[in-house]
């Protein structure tokens, strides 16, 4: 056989695993479930919490849920108020335990996953998915706030779920089912992301960007997208204070008693 055709031949054979969406496909599933179980491995570690974590845990162990939501947390803590309610109503219903603490960001953290593995099969090729699904399914920062009583978690769930949600509505058209989508998604998310107002500026760009382009209807412009952006800002605008709070007085106990 000529050299030519040997090295082309291998290089056809080193390039057809690439483009077999069976083996792509498998090796997508198998990082996703890896990514799930790494996850739940550092959630049911159960690992001590640390300052931060010990810190805003004592107001959500320690306080009825209206005075969570409506006073200034201790030890100069912030969280979105959608954040703690979730762990408010975890820790009562199961217990002021460490992994009742942690449960809805590790859930918020397979939310994330999920809604990374759909992005990656709506927008790129197999081979794009494979490597995309791997690197969120071993990213050691996404691992480790899984299993933590903070928000940062959820951060990355939220930011997911914008993106998927406005990525998938463009190509297909605003329509009026996923105006209403769209616009609940974004009133949603400035509850439980403190970022959230600065990725809905972003998507709302994106949103609007095709009204720069031609063939564009006016029609799709003022009835479904400017209405879900006119919603964005209103909620962004009325989303709780974000600054850091004040430390309270002395009266707040002390914090690594927690969970005595």
């Amino acid at each position: 056989m000529p050299v030519q055709d040997t090295v082309r031949a291998e290089l056809n054979v080193g390039a057809s695993w690439r483009d077999n969406p069976d083996f792509v496909g498998v090796g997508t599933v198998t990082f996703l479930c890896i990514g799930v179980a790494l996850r739940a491995l550092q959630y049911f570690s159960n690992t001590s919490q640390w300052l931060d974590e010990v810190m805003l845990s004592w107001s959500v162990v320690h306080r009825n849920l209206p005075e969570l939501l409506t006073t200034p947390l201790a030890y100069g803590q912030a969280a979105p108020p959608g954040i703690l309610a979730a762990e408010r109503i975890a820790v009562v219903a199961l217990g002021p335990s460490d992994l009742a603490l942690r449960l809805f960001p590790f859930l918020c953290s397979i939310v994330a996953l999920l809604a990374g593995f759909r992005l990656a099969r709506w927008k790129l090729s197999p081979l794009g998915q494979l490597a995309f699904v791997a690197l969120l399914a071993v990213a050691a920062p996404l691992i480790l706030y899984s299993g933590q009583a903070k928000q940062y978690s959820v951060d990355v769930a939220v930011a997911s779920i914008i993106l998927l949600a406005v990525t998938t509505s463009l190509p297909a058209g605003i329509s009026r089912r996923r105006a209403w989508v769209l616009a609940l998604v974004g009133f949603t998310a400035v509850w439980f992301s403190t970022p959230a107002p600065l990725m809905l500026c972003g998507a709302s760009m994106a949103l609007l960007w095709p009204l720069a382009r031609s063939g564009v209807t006016r029609q799709e412009y003022l009835w479904r997208r400017l209405p879900v952006v006119v919603t964005w800002t209103v909620a962004s605008m009325a989303s709780p204070d974000r600054r850091p709070r004040q430390c309270l007085g002395g009266d707040e106990g002390d914090p690594a008693g927690l969970l005595d």
